[in-house]
């Protein structure tokens, strides 16, 4: 083995470090930059584009993380050929050259056995470098990485972006003035501090020649490593931001399935380098840590949050990879290619979410209310009977429309026996069958018989010129979606109202099936703000009818139990979870799974971790944290009882 002199580890603790830089030749002859810092077990961070030994050691960016890890490992690191403080002038820019690369640099280093930490690109040269040497790495970490570069997939869209950057880049990358850099720094740290976008601007133009840019990215382009990662046979962790604009979140994805056993954690950033200013920042660090057995330090007071088995998380990798395949098939062949599965788990699971797949992603956002142009052009023509100033049934005079939604057309109206102003919701549906009308009427009823101060009371219902239509309480208020609580003790104390609520409802054997904050209505109470559940007992009939008008599968992504999303049947846990979700959002103002599609959202309702609320906002008081992060809880089982339990413990926070 080629080697040099073995590092003189130093004793040094903290943070505040010197790095020792070294240098080194490659096969081809050049030369290689390479540093060390920390002490603790090995950790080698493969290079990856835009890195410079030194100017990264004091940038905003890296520093951070560079801090985090030599205060728990002696890293090494070096920059790649073209890159940083390695040669600029070289004849082969390309994937093999980077992987040799790797190779001369650990063995430079006098390191045996490591763990190989990759970003970016340098995931795939961390793969690659795994698989030819698997004696001498440890563990695997990839961070932000794929698999198969732009040009190497192929897809037209993605080359047409990639060839208009790369025009940008011959035109503007060497220019003192930042604006036609400041492009990529968008893509890479969209959410970065003024001063951090600074120091990315700058790190661009200090690290690399424009020609040299270009040679790089169009060598990642061609990138493709699908076949190595069944063959990667270390411990590995995937890590990915949901929302990176610079390296799809399914990219990530893709990596962790591919590779056996890997563990994949989902970043709440819309980053593509982790920044030390984000909630992101403390868990990925942590991640990398715990995976690696290293002490975090002291212990945060918050709770972990709902977690999968081993099992469970490898059968999911199973069911996404088979689900990126079904997806790469023509509609017509998918049926079959699900039908030859042997495992009938693997089966049902795959068969669900290709029907979210293949539902419109308008149609699942939009809490699966979806206005046909017939459904538009009859809502807006409806019968002379319910023009404003008329009378239905002798009883209810129409005062004005006051909104359209969930298959249906909402008027004031006043009730003429007992003189008081009530809502009238029309259900409006071209091609209502006689048997969905009775089911209406039916699950109408069973609403009437509920009686609450936290739900929307229904009074009555009827038919006129052959439409259903439901009297409901006319409630003077906005939406918890248009108008969410500014505080965590408004939050709590709405949370309980609608946990007695669906209390009541479901000790009456109503389940809601659709509850988010377009259902919570919020007015002013005589002691403060009071929440009024709204729909219950009618969104199953209103989800069971376009479901059958449509195919698809519906409902509401963010607010989806995993039990629902996976069409099992729901009881009133399922109604939990959203609450859950509820809470959640309200708490840290976002709901616990984002993505860009309907169906990567549903996804991780059934197999992605939660981010702990706390990591979001500290400030929340951990006993609040641990209510919302149980009634989340993937199993049924494992969240709350019933609603009256969830409400006695909001009651005593």
């Amino acid at each position: 083995m080629r080697r040099a002199t073995p590092w003189k580890v130093s004793t040094a603790t903290g943070f505040g470090m010197e790095q020792q830089i070294r240098f080194c030749t490659a096969t081809d002859g050049a030369r290689l930059a390479y540093a060390c810092a920390g002490t603790g077990p090995v950790l080698v961070k493969a290079a990856n584009w835009l890195n410079h030994l030194e100017f990264d050691w004091e940038s905003p960016i890296w520093r951070p993380l560079l801090d985090e890890l030599t205060s728990r490992f002696f890293l090494l690191r070096y920059d790649e050929r073209g890159n940083g403080l390695s040669d600029w002038d070289v004849d082969d820019i390309s994937f093999e050259a980077f992987v040799r690369d790797l190779e001369t640099v650990v063995d430079a280093a006098g390191v045996e056995r490591f763990a190989l930490f990759g970003i970016s690109q340098g995931c795939a040269v961390s793969i690659a470098y795994a698989v030819r040497h698997p004696e001498r790495v440890s563990h695997l970490v990839l961070h932000g990485g794929f698999a198969v570069g732009v040009h190497a997939r192929g897809s037209p869209e993605f080359v047409e972006q990639h060839d208009a950057l790369m025009t940008l880049l011959r035109s503007g990358w060497g220019r003192e003035n930042p604006a036609f850099r400041q492009v990529f720094t968008s893509l890479f740290v969209p959410e970065g501090t003024p001063e951090q976008m600074r120091w990315f601007n700058e790190l661009q133009r200090v690290t690399t020649t424009p020609d040299n840019a270009v040679r790089l990215i169009e060598t990642f382009g061609r990138i493709d490593v699908r076949e190595l990662l069944p063959r990667v046979s270390c411990p590995t962790l995937v890590l990915h931001c949901r929302g990176d604009a610079r390296i799809p979140f399914n990219a990530g994805r893709r990596i962790a399935s591919g590779i056996p056993g890997a563990r994949f954690v989902p970043l709440d950033s819309r980053n593509h380098l982790v920044l030390s200013n984000e909630p992101a920042f403390p868990r990925f660090v942590r991640e990398i840590t715990s995976f690696l057995g290293v002490e975090t330090g002291p212990p945060r007071t918050s709770v972990s949050g709902p977690s999968l088995s081993d099992d469970d998380t490898t059968s999911w990798r199973r069911v996404d990879a088979l689900l990126e395949k079904a997806l790469e098939l023509p509609a017509s062949e998918r049926r079959a290619f699900v039908d030859g599965l042997d495992d009938r788990e693997l089966r049902v699971r795959l068969e669900r979410l290709l029907e979210l797949a293949e539902t419109p992603d308008d149609l699942l956002a939009s809490g699966g209310w979806h206005e046909s142009p017939l459904e538009r052009q009859l809502a807006e023509e409806l019968p002379a009977t319910f023009a404003p100033g008329r009378d239905l049934a002798g009883r209810y005079r129409l005062i004005e429309r006051v909104g359209r939604g969930g298959m249906g057309v909402v008027f004031r109206a006043k009730d003429l026996a007992l003189g008081r102003e009530v809502a009238i919701k029309v259900a409006v549906d071209p091609g209502l069958d006689p048997r969905w009308r009775e089911r209406l009427l039916r699950e109408a009823r069973t609403a009437a018989a509920l009686n609450h101060p936290n739900l929307v009371g229904v009074y009555d219902v009827g038919e006129a010129d052959g439409l259903p239509f439901l009297v409901m309480e006319f409630v003077d208020g906005r939406t918890a979606e248009d108008a969410p609580p500014d505080s965590v003790a408004v939050a709590v104390r709405l949370a309980a109202q609608v946990a007695r609520a669906l209390d009541h409802a479901h000790r009456r054997g109503v389940i809601h099936r659709d509850l988010k904050p377009a259902n919570v209505l919020v007015v002013a109470g005589e002691d403060g703000p009071l929440a009024k559940v709204a729909d219950l007992g009618i969104a199953r009939w209103e989800r069971d009818v376009r479901l059958t008008r449509t195919g698809g599968v519906l409902g509401t992504p963010q607010y989806m139990a995993p039990e629902q999303a996976m069409g099992e049947e729901v009881d009133a846990r399922a109604d939990l979870y959203a609450l859950g979700v509820l809470l959640y959002c309200w708490t840290t103002g976002r709901t616990p799974f984002r993505g860009e599609r309907a169906l990567d959202i549903v996804s991780q309702h059934v197999h992605a971790a939660v981010v702990p609320p706390r990591e979001l906002r500290p400030d929340l008081p951990p006993a609040l944290e641990a209510v919302i992060l149980r009634l989340l809880e993937k199993e049924p089982a494992r969240r709350f009882p019933s609603a009256a339990e969830v409400a006695r413990a909001l009651d005593a926070l």
